[in-house]
């Protein structure tokens, strides 16, 4: 389970402040509120992506059609799609919302994920993906709302 970088600066400021109050007031009561508090601003994160993961392995990835990355182009926004390809890039990775772009023969697209994948997906790893096309942008790009991404290459 993995927390992501805003929710450790938070968690750790709250920490730093909380410990700074202890020390100019060194009241027992700020400690029996604080740290209850502490614990659910650490905890509720790293439930909620456990919650995130949870769902993206119930998805069946049979469920949804395999394109080649070059013929999502002629599909309409909201069509479930399945591809397989290569990891070029990564992005947002430290927001546990990463977006990887995919390469095949055919062509290239990005995948936003809703939630970050369990296993450690790198550059140069061949992956299977699935979800939604969708129209980005102003120019209509089209990319792809992932549900659950995994690496074909174990």
């Amino acid at each position: 389970m993995r927390m992501s970088v805003p929710a450790c600066i938070s968690l750790g400021l709250a920490t730093v402040l909380v410990i700074f109050s202890y020390a100019v007031n060194p009241d027992p009561a700020l400690l029996r509120t604080a740290l209850p508090m502490l614990g659910l601003l650490a905890a509720i994160p790293l439930i909620l992506n456990q919650m995130n993961m949870r769902q993206a392995d119930r998805v069946d990835m049979r469920d949804f059609k395999l394109y080649p990355i070059g013929d999502l182009t002629k599909l309409g926004a909201g069509t479930p799609v399945r591809l397989q390809g290569t990891v070029e890039a990564t992005a947002l990775k430290w927001l546990n919302r990463p977006n990887f772009q995919l390469k095949d023969n055919s062509g290239k697209i990005k995948v936003f994920m809703f939630a970050a994948p369990r296993e450690n997906i790198k550059i140069g790893d061949r992956v299977e993906a699935a979800g939604n096309l969708r129209s980005f942008g102003v120019k209509k790009e089209k990319i792809v709302w992932g549900v659950k991404i995994q690496k074909l290459n174990r």
